[in-house]
């Protein structure tokens, strides 16, 4: 459909009235110059600090850990993995919703995509 509207480039598909697109597309446009520009290590890591700060104020217990490309070694990436790890009983169901909430209030997140699924739920 794209193409017979006349969209060549991704700034076509900007540019050209009547072109539908979706969220997920809309979010990925609006952001896809920085998306293109790797991060390092270095900034990954103080993202984890950050989580790992922030998820201290909510539970004291958690632990945040780099996971992805950056656990496997590498220098640069385009996004940040981050496992959340449980160390005593503070976590519950409902704890990454209350720290997405919290991320959220404090203005650091550009999108939320949340899916929390519970062990017996289809």
């Amino acid at each position: 459909r794209w193409y017979s509207a006349g969209a060549r480039t991704l700034a076509d598909v900007e540019r050209i009235e009547g072109i539908q697109i979706g969220e997920r597309l809309a979010l990925g446009l609006k952001y896809h110059e920085d998306l293109q520009l790797p991060m390092s290590v270095w900034e990954a890591e103080c993202i984890r600090r950050f989580v790992q700060h922030e998820i201290q104020q909510l539970c004291p217990g958690m632990e945040a850990v780099l996971c992805g490309g950056f656990r496997r070694g590498k220098e640069k990436g385009h996004d940040v993995d981050i496992l959340l790890h449980k160390v005593d009983d503070c976590f519950d169901v409902d704890f990454l919703e209350t720290f997405t909430k919290h991320l959220q209030r404090l203005g650091v997140l550009v999108h939320v995509e949340l899916s929390v699924g519970r062990n017996n739920e289809t």
